[in-house]
């Protein structure tokens, strides 16, 4: 952002130079030193004349994304999870199982060879003070929703600033002004549903089924379990992320050139009227991670997710370009001055969206592979291997469009000025910018999962959505 500033400020120092009207002369006209006195007679005090510039700082509250569930809209239907319970170390017994032997109780068979040593689960010896996970507790039916709205995350108040420089000549003159802000809100939380719309719907084929190893049938399943007895496979897995976080980052700068046309100073006041261009990059990213526990170590596996280290990043990328219209109005009493300014962009928006996603990209969730440390489930016979969800393939995708809109702009700016000297003045303000037909990245995501569309991927219907960002101005102003 640092060096789009910079480039800015050499080109228009360059514009400055090659027009020939800046003086040495011209330049100690401004007086700078001397008080600012207004000319009653003439019915105000008269506008300056010369070069000019402004630095402002900029305290603007960002508009966070519009209200919409973080997930798919209608998702509310069945599905299926395997609970865990709570244990501790003093609950844990070790299982000795040998080779060719299905006994767990330790004892030894008949057949030599290697053993394996599980960790199984004594009730008795339960500790609730522990805090340590095991795949304890029977497969159960949810309804699967979204827990996350993205008006979760607000609008955020960002430091930024803006500088004009310019040159008037009686009535006529020009300006050139850049300003820059950015920032970014994050929101975190466990225990996060999200619910995707699987576009295959058919039985045994959804990317979101899959089957909970070890699993005995229970009398509430409904049909949507292909067979009684134990690994039962279901269309639909709980999508649920035991830990989750989400943010929205928003970057935006422009930079604009107007011819200024002054009116002779009245009672009421003197106007400025500006005819020139204008353009803005409003660039904007949403994203989400959700995983599992992140209870490591000691051989103790985490509490599994099958779609554990799931990310996505939608990014709307929007620039704006178009004539503008300006309007100033200003009134100065002794040292006092106050102004309000309009501006109104006819912008053509040419606009890039971008998704990315990796889904369940961690295969350590699904595959358990935990060696002589899996867990061991007394109730049902069988090592942990919790379930087998269907292969995502792809796991990864990505996707990009882009859209050409009118996004008209506005802007509405108030300032009142102390001259401390003839030409030299502090400001203090508001000013607000409405922009509309923007692509919003939190809009435009597509919560779907497809094995010949893809995942996840882009709603272009969404990419007209207004923003609206305000706040305070300060600064410090020299021949204006």
């Amino acid at each position: 952002m640092l060096k789009k500033t910079k480039l800015l400020m050499w080109v228009a120092a360059v514009v400055l130079l090659s027009t020939g009207r800046i003086t040495f002369g011209q330049i100690s006209d401004a007086q700078i030193w001397d008080v600012q006195m207004p000319n009653d007679y003439s019915g105000g005090a008269r506008g300056r004349e010369g070069f000019f510039f402004s630095a402002e700082g900029m305290y603007m509250a960002l508009p966070g994304p519009r209200s919409g569930v973080v997930g798919n809209r209608n998702a509310e239907e069945t599905a299926y999870t395997r609970t865990w319970q709570v244990t501790n170390d003093s609950a844990m017994e070790r299982i000795t199982v040998e080779a060719g032997s299905s006994s767990t109780n330790g004892e030894n068979s008949e057949e030599d060879g290697p053993t394996t040593s599980y960790k199984s689960y004594n009730p008795e010896n339960y500790d609730p003070n522990d805090n340590e996970y095991g795949p304890l507790g029977e497969l159960s039916m949810a309804t699967q929703q979204n827990s996350w709205n993205t008006n979760m995350l607000d609008d955020k108040w960002e430091v930024g600033q803006r500088y004009a420089f310019g040159f008037m000549n009686g009535h006529h003159g020009w300006e050139c002004s850049v300003f820059t802000i950015g920032g970014r809100n994050e929101f975190g939380g466990n225990n996060v549903q999200v619910g995707f719309n699987d576009e295959n719907n058919s039985s045994g084929g959804n990317i979101l089924s899959g089957t909970f190893l070890g699993a005995t049938w229970q009398d509430y399943f409904d049909n949507t379990a292909e067979q009684k007895g134990t690994d039962i496979h279901v269309d639909r897995m709980l999508v649920q992320f035991n830990e989750a976080k989400m943010y929205n980052d928003i970057d935006t700068w422009g930079v604009e050139l107007n011819y200024l046309r002054r009116a002779h100073p009245t009672a009421i006041g003197m106007f400025e009227f500006g005819l020139g261009v204008r353009y803005m990059r409003w660039n904007e990213e949403f994203g989400f991670w959700g995983g599992g526990s992140s209870q490591l170590g000691n051989g103790v596996p985490y509490r599994p997710n099958f779609m554990d280290d799931t990310t996505w990043t939608t990014e709307g990328d929007n620039q704006l370009a178009g004539p503008q219209l300006a309007l100033r109005w200003s009134r100065q009493t002794a040292r006092f001055s106050m102004e309000i300014l309009g501006k109104f962009t006819a912008a053509v928006n040419a606009q890039s969206v971008y998704n990315s996603c990796s889904i369940g990209s961690n295969p350590t969730a699904w595959n358990q592979d935990l060696g002589s440390n899996m867990w061991y489930d007394t109730a049902n016979s069988t090592s942990v291997k919790v379930y087998e969800p269907s292969r995502l393939n792809p796991k990864s995708d990505y996707h990009k469009d882009s859209f050409t809109e009118f996004s008209p702009l506005f802007e509405l700016g108030v300032k009142f000025n102390f001259n401390l000297t003839h030409a030299i003045k502090l400001s203090f303000g508001w000013n607000g910018i409405y922009a509309m037909n923007l692509a919003r990245p939190s809009e435009m995501t597509n919560y779907s999962l497809s094995n010949t569309n893809g995942l996840m991927g882009i709603l272009a219907e969404n990419n007209k959505t207004d923003a609206f960002m305000h706040g305070f101005t300060f600064g410090i102003v020299i021949n204006r």
